[in-house]
């Protein structure tokens, strides 16, 4: 049967309380199968002896049955601390990186602030310094769609017409857009840019052909599409060649 996908970009203020020195915690619920395992900071001194950084690294874990791509995370800090960052202090930490499912991801960053004249003690005061995470991510849901019964997509082996029944014989495949191609590849490691940057030369693409036969009745109103396989040097195919 026929796959639909349906991009969706999330980005989600996962609001994580009490995020500072301490080891691992619990898992914390931010999205459906998205969550931080984890969060450990530190204030140590910078390059500059003039100034204070702040070290951290949080986990995130996948438990949903998809990956999902995590394109950045923020750490939300506590209002003294947001002060003190230098004006040109970038807070958003580049992930790029694919999470499968089942998976964890450990991110690290660090911050640079001018502590002025706080003692040490002071700035301690500011604890927990971390009080939650933005998150950008993004992730494939199937849609309803994908089981619609008058459209096939596959490779097309025979087409069987017995006593009114309508019987298709194919190799089952999927067929993505030019944007859920983007984010397949993004996915697989295969390209680390924007989407658009992404998507294949070709206007229609199929992925992962099924090695194992299928036969399936069909209304004699079926649209029937034939996939001409053209090899790729990336492994993947494309067609869009109706027969019927």
């Amino acid at each position: 049967m026929r796959s639909a996908w349906a991009r969706v970009l999330i980005c989600l203020a996962m609001l994580v309380v009490g995020a500072a020195c301490a080891g691992a915690r619990a898992p914390r619920l931010v999205e459906p199968g998205l969550s931080i395992s984890g969060t450990v900071s530190a204030i140590g001194q910078a390059a500059d002896p003039a100034y204070q950084r702040l070290s951290y690294t949080v986990t995130l874990y996948n438990g949903a049955k998809e990956p999902t791509y995590v394109a950045w995370v923020e750490p939300l800090l506590v209002r003294e601390l947001r002060r003190a960052l230098l004006p040109e202090q970038e807070t958003r930490q580049e992930v790029r990186r694919r999470l499968a499912a089942g998976a964890s991801l450990q991110v690290q960053g660090e911050l640079t602030f001018d502590p002025g004249r706080r003692s040490k003690e002071e700035i301690s005061a500011w604890e927990p310094y971390l009080i939650g995470w933005n998150v950008s991510n993004e992730s494939l849901i199937r849609t309803a769609a994908a089981q619609a019964p008058n459209r096939i997509i596959g490779y097309v082996r025979g087409v069987q017409e017995k006593g009114g029944k309508r019987t298709l014989i194919f190799d089952e495949v999927e067929w993505l857009t030019d944007v859920e191609a983007a984010y397949m590849r993004r996915l697989h490691g295969e390209c680390s840019g924007p989407l658009e940057e992404c998507q294949p030369p070709n206007p229609f693409f199929i992925s992962n052909p099924s090695t194992q036969t299928r036969q399936i009745e069909v209304a004699p109103s079926a649209e029937i599409i034939m996939a001409t396989y053209s090899h790729a040097a990336n492994g993947q195919y494309q067609s869009n060649e109706p027969i019927t």
